[in-house]
């Protein structure tokens, strides 16, 4: 920039008029003063630029594992543990994987009735986790996709629906969480029946008796094996219905 002014100053001078150099020099002897500000300017920012690449920041990543947990604080989970959830996060859809978790029906807490629960599936429940803990304290359940209606021709669910139990009802090698999951198998049909005393994810779970039996059979379109071993049913102690929403949940 200098030399610019210097050459602009000089073709002002020859073509223009001979004082024209006299005119512009207090403006060419203000950039001269300035200069050295500019350079100290520069060199302190230098300065702080090479304190911060010595500098240590020590980074808590394990910070970032809670970040996925968008279940609210609530005491009203007798089944739902951080175990259990990242497990189950680790299978989810991306589309629904950073949703808030929030309980949507639960006999301990809305009452046990079969009834009860269709009302809260029309209230506004879609993507969900139905959660089941057996008298032996083993976990099964399922992910669904869409709610549960009252249909005795059954309802064709989607292939993102997956199941999952204990391995110690599974009778295999534990994936995550001490969980073994079954996806939905290509070119078979999942489907959930509902009527009034009965909800059924396909053969796999047959939950009746307002919530305090199952009974579970071999599955094709899942690929898995029947959980109740003795063939007799598993009774169960506890039964909540998890849906994923977004923001502030107005129908707890």
């Amino acid at each position: 920039l200098t030399m610019l002014s210097w050459l602009f100053l000089a073709i002002r001078q020859t073509l223009l008029a001979d004082d024209a150099l006299e005119t512009d020099f207090p403006v060419l002897m203000l950039r001269f003063l300035l200069q050295p500000c500019r350079m100290l300017s520069t060199a302190s920012a230098l300065r702080r630029i090479h304190h911060m690449q010595q500098e240590n920041v020590d980074v808590e990543f394990q910070s970032f594992e809670h970040s996925l947990d968008r279940t609210p604080a609530t005491p009203e989970s007798r089944i739902l543990t951080p175990e259990i959830k990242m497990a189950l996060l680790s299978r989810l859809p991306s589309w629904c994987r950073f949703k808030e978790w929030h309980l949507a029906y639960a006999p301990h807490v809305h009452g046990t009735s079969l009834q009860t629960f269709y009302r809260v599936q029309l209230g506004g429940v879609g993507t969900h986790f139905l959660l089941l803990k057996s008298a032996a304290g083993h976990i099964l359940g399922c992910f669904c996709t869409e709610p549960w209606r009252h249909n005795t021709r059954g309802l064709r669910a989607s292939r993102e629906c997956f199941l999952f139990a204990s391995c110690e009802l599974a009778k295999a090698a534990a994936e995550a969480g001490g969980l073994v999951f079954y996806e939905s198998r290509p070119g078979q049909e999942l489907v959930l029946w509902c009527d009034e005393t009965t909800i059924a994810f396909a053969e796999a779970l047959v939950i009746m008796k307002d919530f305090g039996f199952c009974e579970s059979y071999h599955c094709p379109a899942l690929g898995s094996p029947s959980l109740d071993e003795q063939g007799d049913g598993l009774h169960i102690v506890g039964f909540e219905c998890w849906k994923l929403c977004d923001g502030v949940d107005e129908y707890s």
